[in-house]
């Protein structure tokens, strides 16, 4: 573990050894651990501060404030605990450096947890299947992530999965006695629990928190193989409130204090199984089994308080610790949504506010292959990190604290949307890039939507982002990417629409010039590849990069056939080209006028044949 002072030095590396350099700082530890209070004189500057997160925050708004010779401010935090969840369990396993560069960032913000969500992404002793060539941290390497966690005041918890969400793992035959479906373990059983017992007792080992995430979430097919094909009735309420008490008496006994995803738990409660939907009470019968288990009520999407006033007095009223999960909507592709999610984070927030929740995280998910940057997510941490401390956040004191803490802007952090801006709106699940990208050129299921302009759209974005890469000091690689993927846009997106069109009109020379454009967007997609290749190395483990090689290689492999059958057509080798004669219609409930492009599931992008 790194001492106090060894810990603020490698702060004002990360902020810049010039901002601190004339200057005499002081650190005063006080007793209220809310407050957080920078005093300056000159180059004379008192930091008083609660806890240890918040002293590193106290360097960054020094930073912040550099130019400023006097002045005194004071923060009281609103919130015990907040934080960051990331995702390493969807092929993105974070590098040890990466898990670092993520807490010391957490702390200039002033959070102090972050949750490592590992599915089996992490060893336990005597099962070797449990996190195979998955890129598993070792628990020297959590011990070593945990440990940098407690030097900074950010406490690394780990969060698992103790009932559904185990597809990679429970894949293999090892694991086939504690599996009731290849998503879901068998709950009841004795073997599931001593399973259970060996994931907890090597978080304990592992982590130096006192807390553990447990999961439980999406549980949708608990109890179905046993009702389909053993003829038995699961109780689902009893079943999960069964299985919970024994994996939170299991966390006991090793001193952990646990908390769950709670969307499944209420959901079996709701008449129309559907958490989201309408207003329920949970019955005081039902109450009393819940054991004392943190219950953390997730949300996204919404943008309306009132949803998450509803949800949160729901959660409350169950007696149990209430905690709140917002999103960095990092999830849907190569290019996040920024402002849609600090739209909706702020709605969240501030129904926490009112309804006086004490800890709060922000989740940023990998679905789907992880294909996003793990730095996508600093805008929400700022936004966190501001209504913690200040109670209100306006784009400039988040783009103030960006700018300190990160070197860029909020509007430098936004451009990292435009590959998904193809309109004016964009909605928190709008992800164009990566269906333009990945579906087939001659076979493409979206150019029933693509619009001409969407060319002179990504060649301006293009520019936009290469020049983002040249003012950023430490995120350039992640700009650069989203750049090269752009340019790659501007043609890709509108070929197959071009192609189809000239094919069928006869128009020869068009389709002569759809036949250079694929042959230049197949240079443009290397480098691309060779891009985000950099970009997921400097990010994660090299395990899981098998993924986006494939999708890359697979799309790579389409364009080169498709150079071939359009130059053997256009040479008269071949007399026609099927794919380009059959019509593109509307996709299932998706209407022609709708501009809204988004699919996350590659498999379905690619082909409408079986992957």
């Amino acid at each position: 573990m790194l001492k106090m002072l060894d810990a603020i030095k490698e702060t004002k590396q990360f902020l810049g050894e010039n901002h601190f350099s004339s200057l005499n700082i002081k650190y005063e530890l006080v007793e209220n651990k809310n407050e957080l209070s920078i005093t300056r004189n000159d180059n004379d500057i008192i930091i008083k501060y609660g806890q240890l997160c918040s002293l590193f925050r106290g360097l960054s708004l020094i930073k912040m404030k550099e130019n400023e010779k006097s002045y005194h401010i004071s923060f009281h935090k609103n919130f015990d605990y907040s934080g960051l969840m990331h995702d390493c369990s969807r092929n993105g396993v974070l590098t040890i450096e990466s898990a670092k560069q993520l807490i010391l960032i957490s702390a200039l913000f002033g959070l102090n947890r972050f949750f490592l969500y590992t599915e089996d992404v992490y060893e336990i002793d005597d099962e070797p299947y449990f996190g195979y060539l998955r890129g598993r941290y070792s628990k020297k390497e959590l011990r070593e992530i945990a440990n940098y966690g407690d030097s900074f005041g950010v406490e690394v918890v780990p969060c698992i999965q103790t009932l559904s969400h185990l597809s990679q793992a429970l894949r293999w035959d090892n694991f086939s006695s504690v599996k009731e479906t290849n998503h879901t373990l068998l709950t009841g059983k004795e073997e599931t629990y001593i399973f259970i017992e060996k994931m907890i007792k090597a978080c304990s080992e592992a982590f130096t928190s006192k807390n553990i995430h447990i999961g439980m979430d999406e549980a949708f097919d608990l109890g179905v193989y046993r009702y389909a094909f053993k003829n038995e009735v699961v109780d689902r309420k009893k079943e999960l409130l069964n299985h919970l008490n024994r994996v939170t008496d299991i966390c006991q006994k090793y001193d952990l204090s646990p908390m769950m995803w709670e969307d499944m738990f209420v959901q079996i409660m709701s008449p129309n199984m559907n958490w989201y939907e309408g207003n329920f009470q949970i019955s005081d019968d039902i109450k009393a089994l819940i054991p004392d288990v943190g219950l953390v009520y997730w949300d996204y999407y919404h943008s309306d308080q009132k949803e998450y006033d509803n949800k949160l007095r729901l959660t409350l009223a169950t007696g149990k610790e209430t905690i709140f999960a917002g999103g960095a909507i990092s999830w849907i592709g190569y290019a996040p949504n920024i402002t849609e999610s600090l739209k909706i984070s702020m709605s969240g927030l501030k129904s926490c506010f009112k309804n006086k929740i004490r800890n709060v995280m922000v989740t940023s998910w990998g679905d789907n292959g992880n294909e996003c940057s793990i730095y996508a997510s600093l805008p929400s941490l700022g936004l966190y990190s501001t209504m913690d401390y200040q109670g209100k956040c306006s784009n400039k004191d988040l783009s103030d604290i960006l700018i300190a803490v990160t070197g860029d802007s909020l509007k430098m952090w936004q451009c990292l949307e435009l590959p998904n801006k193809l309109r004016n709106e964009l909605k928190a699940y709008e992800n164009p890039s990566k269906p333009l990208l990945y579906q087939d050129p001659l076979s493409g299921i979206y150019d029933f939507k693509v619009k001409e302009d969407y060319s002179k759209t990504y060649k301006k974005a293009t520019k936009t982002l290469k020049s983002m890469a040249k003012r950023s000091e430490k995120y350039s690689h992640v700009y650069k990417t989203l750049s090269s993927l752009c340019s790659l846009l501007e043609i890709k997106s509108t070929i197959g629409v071009r192609l189809r069109k000239s094919y069928q009109t006869h128009n020869l020379e068009e389709l002569s010039c759809c036949l250079k454009d694929l042959k230049i967007a197949v240079k443009r997609l290397s480098t691309f590849e060779s891009d985000f290749y950099n970009q997921w190395m400097k990010e994660n483990k090299p395990q899981g990069f098998d993924v986006i090689d494939g999708r890359l290689g697979y799309l790579s492999n389409r364009l080169m056939t498709s150079i071939k059958l359009v130059d053997d057509y256009l040479n008269k080798r071949i007399d026609s080209i099927p794919e380009l004669e059959e019509k593109i219609i509307a996709l299932d409930s998706q209407d022609n006028d709708d501009p809204i492009i988004n699919a996350n599931s590659w498999a379905f992008i690619a082909s409408v044949n079986a992957i």
